[in-house]
């Protein structure tokens, strides 16, 4: 069985059982993670800050992406530093693009994660297919098969280059809230676990999406649901632990989203 790792959230780590006191990266592991072509997500791209790989994005249209807020907090002011790296299943791609602007979403909380969501403005077009967003206010079945893709660390420790992903399933946010009591969880927000595989670690800003073309072996892109956000610090697997995502069907961020896209 293949068997690699990536790096796709950003860990919590509780102070105490009832709040959320501090956020730090940690290694990750995604188990029983595959390979996956860049035609199933076109949109897919990867962040570098002064030339080092960060986190992952995604292309909403011809010169603007979506990553987590968190990736891009402490540059925000300073876009020179970011590149997109995009059109290819591997970081070393050679289709690159400056970022010109970094907005994070005004409500974002570093300590909490919420509204985990920034919007990267880029210097020239990009020739990809955009990624589909959701219907605005549509929520997402527990139990639906989601597919979580991006780059990351591999179990010996050395970044992957290659495109990777796993299969999720949905959660209801109160199951959620019922295994993570301590974390102020919001409507933003939603969760998914994995079975046999799952998500734990500091790669975030890649995408999470539906299985719906998956199923029927079409290149047509999938929709994005959300932006991986954040997980668990232990990488369980038994009992598997749930990740977080900034849910792109929220009426708030798209709203703020439209004004930026260009």
């Amino acid at each position: 069985m293949f068997k690699t790792s990536l790096l796709i959230v950003l860990s919590i780590i509780l102070a105490d059982n009832s709040a959320q006191a501090d956020i730090s990266a940690s290694l990750p592991r995604i188990i029983n993670g595959k390979p996956i072509t860049i035609d199933r997500v076109p949109a897919q791209a990867s962040v570098f800050r002064l030339n080092t790989f960060i986190c992952g994005a995604i292309i909403i249209s011809r010169r603007t992406a979506i990553t987590a807020g968190h990736c891009v907090l402490f540059y925000q002011y300073r876009p020179e530093a970011y590149q997109l790296r995009y059109g290819s299943s591997l970081t070393s791609s050679e289709k690159r693009v400056q970022v010109a602007r970094v907005s994070i979403f005004p409500a974002y909380s570093h300590t909490t994660l919420n509204y985990d969501l920034a919007v990267l403005t880029l210097e020239d077009d990009v020739d990809v297919p955009f990624a589909r967003l959701p219907e605005i206010d549509s929520t997402i079945d527990p139990g639906t098969t989601l597919t979580a893709v991006g780059w990351g660390l591999t179990e010996n420790s050395s970044t992957s280059t290659e495109l990777l992903m796993t299969r999720l399933k949905a959660i209801s946010l109160q199951e959620c809230r019922d295994v993570n009591p301590g974390w102020l969880l919001s409507d933003n927000m939603f969760c998914a676990v994995g079975a046999g595989s799952t998500t734990c670690g500091g790669d975030s800003g890649n995408g999470i999406y539906s299985l719906e073309n998956s199923l029927k072996d079409s290149l047509k892109p999938e929709v994005l649901l959300g932006v991986i956000s954040w997980g668990d610090t232990s990488c369980s697997i038994i009992p598997a632990r749930p990740a977080g995502f900034a849910d792109l069907a929220n009426r708030e961020m798209r709203q703020w989203m439209k004004k930026l896209v260009i």
